[in-house]
C-alpha cells in the first residue's frame, strides 16, 4: 500500500488544501482522508476496513515546497526522506497540485522499519 499527500494551492489565494491518499498495489484508491475542520493538529488517525493496523498520522508539514509527513503503522515508523519515502513538486500537467508525496507500507505490517 502506498500513503500519500497532496498539497493542493487554491486558484488566486495564498491558501491550501492537503489530502492524504491510500492506495492499493495496482495504483487505485481505496481511501482518501483530510485534515478537515481538526485545526489542533496531529496525531490524525486513520481507520479502515482494508488496514489490518491503525495508521497514525504523527507529523505533518503542509507547507508548498516543502512538504512532509511522518505514520506509525504496525510498530513501524515512516518518514519522508527514509524508507524510500519521497515529495515531488509538480509541473504543469497537474494544474493547481503543487506537491505530492508517497510512502510505501506493507499492510500486513511485516517488515516495516
Amino acid at each position: 500500500m502506498v500513503l500519500g499527500m497532496t498539497t493542493l494551492g487554491l486558484p488566486d489565494s495564498t491558501e491550501q488544501s492537503t489530502a492524504f491518499v491510500i492506495f492499493d498495489n495496482s495504483c487505485k484508491i481505496v481511501g482518501i482522508w483530510g485534515p478537515g475542520t481538526d485545526t489542533c493538529g496531529t496525531p490524525w488517525t486513520i481507520n479502515a476496513g482494508f488496514l489490518k493496523y491503525e495508521l497514525i498520522i504523527k507529523s505533518v508539514d503542509m507547507i508548498i515546497g516543502g512538504g512532509s509527513y511522518t505514520f506509525d503503522y504496525a510498530g513501524g515508523e515512516y518518514s519522508i526522506g527514509n524508507n524510500h519515502c519521497v515529495c515531488h513538486t509538480l509541473g504543469a500537467s497537474f494544474p493547481g497540485a503543487a506537491q505530492a508525496c508517497s510512502c510505501a507500507f506493507p499492510v500486513d505490517g511485516k517488515g516495516s522499519k
